[in-house]
């Protein structure tokens, strides 16, 4: 009885072992994991992702590969190239929105406003065609706020 226990035990370690370093390697490496099931995507961001059992890997047709842990966020939004920020509220005659001011990004010193509920009709623009909001770009690291001087888009800005 104790020899079956302690294959068994050896057996359940050296599976756990296997399954660990095909996650590690994959998450390391931004590689897809040995031990997988594709599932393929028609169309849309995402070309097909390797699902592995502790973790994904994700490939866009932007040609973006992102490696995540089970449970996590990725995103096959675009990352990098030329682009331009544009306030979709100057091209509607007679817009107005609800006057609140609507926070839309902080860092360690401010958070920022913008001066009514306006978040989705400020939009990024990308040379491909993607389109973002900016709140988003700015979440996903994909612009930096300092962007916004350039390109003219008001904002409020206050001290924490």
């Amino acid at each position: 009885m104790k020899k079956f226990i302690k294959r068994f035990l050896i057996i359940v370690g050296a599976i756990f072992a296997i399954v660990l370093l095909d996650s590690i390697q994959a998450f390391v490496f931004d590689n897809n994991p040995i031990i997988k099931i594709k599932e393929y995507y028609n169309g849309g961001d995402l070309n097909y992702k390797s699902i592995g059992i502790l973790v994904d890997t994700i490939n866009c047709s932007n040609g973006k590969k992102d490696t995540v842990l089970k449970g996590f966020s990725y995103s096959c939004s675009y990352n990098g190239g030329n682009y331009k920020l544009v306030d979709k509220t100057k091209n509607k005659l007679n817009f107005v929105c609800a006057e609140a001011l609507q926070s839309f990004y902080e860092d360690d010193k401010y958070i920022y406003y913008w001066e009514c509920m306006k978040n989705s009709y400020m939009v990024v623009e990308y040379d491909d065609g993607f389109e973002e909001t900016i709140s988003d770009a700015l979440k996903q690291k994909h612009i930096d706020i300092q962007i916004l001087d350039k390109f003219d888009i008001d904002y409020i800005k206050e001290e924490k």
